[in-house]
């Protein structure tokens, strides 16, 4: 193996030097050149120029036979008309989602939320833009501090369209397994982030095993691929019927008695949900589900406020489950 030009320079020093220097000097810069200033190989210098490209916008061409790059942020900047609404809003959609945010990212919210309110041009506007006006709270929290640069890492691979290598352990599985997958978007759910993607088989084509939808917490490893995929359709688009994961879709009709009746008709519970009101003050609700488990826990946590009407089979096992239940609370004479 031939020494290196430079064997002083680790990997990571020169992937810091060669960002720096497109990103500040904002020029052109030959292949030949940045292999000559970093004193490395062509071939390197095109390793870590598709590295930068996973979370930078690199642009490339040539002059003549030779190949050049380029990241050039100012160019594109324009002058932008800023009301204090526009950024009361931003302040707005940050405090409704902050609670299910890492740490850095909350700092980070609230700072480009601040140099937003920085552009107004009278400082009782910017202050009245900063003024908190809402608050998120949910009980059983994920803290996705740990998963900080996970979720930087599928930020920056959706909009780029970067295959990725993911290392996903599911609550069934006793140890982690390993898909090659398209990341499309990020979902928020019951106070929990989860990633929707597809599945793609692990050849030179792109073909399409499945869609899957990951939570962000069990992913144990996410690698950005210099691949990168053209899928414009989003997986679990189609609608939004009860649950998060279609696994075995069914129809449910289910009576509430009037103490929660208001609740139920206040919400949408399915995009197909029907809701008869009747004389009693009671409702029934008549809706589409995707998830047996899911469904099950929501309608017990109605206790004995809510009555499954049909499917038949899964009221019996309804009564079953309740039947065991009813055993671990048996109380002793």
């Amino acid at each position: 193996m031939p020494a290196r030009l430079n064997p002083d320079a680790s990997s990571s020093l020169k992937m810091l030097q060669l960002y720096s220097l497109l990103l500040f000097s904002g020029r052109k810069h030959t292949l030949s050149s940045l292999a000559e200033r970093l004193q490395c190989s062509k071939t390197t210098i095109e390793r870590l120029i598709s590295e930068i490209e996973v979370f930078e916008q690199v642009e490339y061409g040539k002059d003549g036979r030779e190949r050049w790059f380029q990241v050039d942020r100012l160019k594109k900047s324009k002058t932008v008309c800023m009301m204090y609404e526009n950024v009361q809003q931003i302040a707005f959609c940050k405090d409704i989602v902050s609670h299910m945010l890492p740490e850095h990212f909350r700092i980070e919210l609230q700072s480009t939320v601040d140099k937003t309110a920085s552009m107004l041009p009278d400082s009782s506007l910017q202050n009245l833009a900063r003024e908190p006006i809402a608050r998120s709270f949910a009980k059983g929290m994920i803290d996705y501090t740990p998963y900080q640069s996970i979720i930087t890492l599928i930020m920056q691979a959706i909009p780029k369209k970067r295959l990725c290598d993911v290392e996903y352990k599911s609550p069934q599985a006793s140890t982690s397994r390993t898909f090659l997958i398209a990341p499309m978007r990020l979902l928020s759910y019951q106070n929990g982030m989860y990633l929707e993607c597809w599945r793609i088989k692990k050849d030179e084509g792109q073909e399409i095993v499945q869609p899957m939808t990951l939570a962000v917490h069990r992913i144990e490893c996410l690698n950005p691929l210099r691949k990168k995929h053209n899928f414009v359709e989003l997986p679990n688009s189609s609608n939004n019927n009860f649950g998060l994961i279609d696994t075995n879709s069914f129809k449910a009709t289910v009576r509430f008695d009037t103490t929660v009746s208001t609740y139920i008709t206040e919400r949408i519970w399915s995009d197909d949900q029907e809701i008869e009101e009747m004389p009693s003050g009671e409702v029934v609700l008549r809706l589409t589900v995707k998830s047996y488990e899911e469904f099950t826990s929501w309608l017990l946590s109605f206790g004995d406020h809510a009555e499954l009407i049909e499917p038949l089979e899964i009221r019996t096992k309804i009564h079953a489950m309740l039947t065991s239940a009813k055993q671990l609370y048996e109380i002793s004479s």
